[in-house]
């Protein structure tokens, strides 16, 4: 039996390549039946690099598909302070991007 399971990752263009390892790595190690909806949230510079993510999934499994959502206007110009980015904010529109 085929599952399939929903992941959410939320970044800028600083965590593209964090973003892509654990991708990687989640598609590395998963069960033959286990598929991923991965959905990322990302603003206009990470949304820069879908083709590289997307490569990342195509490569690693057919069965895997990937997401983009785009929030560059969302968080623009948010109050930033103690290492907390405006991407940081991302997170926050999960409900919105995930509701079914």
């Amino acid at each position: 039996m085929n599952t399939n399971i929903d992941i959410a990752f939320c970044f800028d263009e600083n965590m593209v390549y964090a973003a892509c390892a654990a991708i990687g790595s989640l598609l590395d190690f998963k069960n033959e039946s286990d598929h991923y909806c991965v959905h990322c949230v990302c603003n206009e510079k990470a949304m820069e690099q879908k083709k590289l993510l997307s490569e990342i999934v195509k490569k690693r499994d057919d069965g895997s598909r990937i997401f983009f959502y785009d929030a560059r206007k969302d968080f623009h110009g948010s109050y930033e302070v103690r290492g907390i980015s405006t991407s940081t904010y991302l997170r926050l529109t999960l409900h919105r991007v995930l509701e079914h």
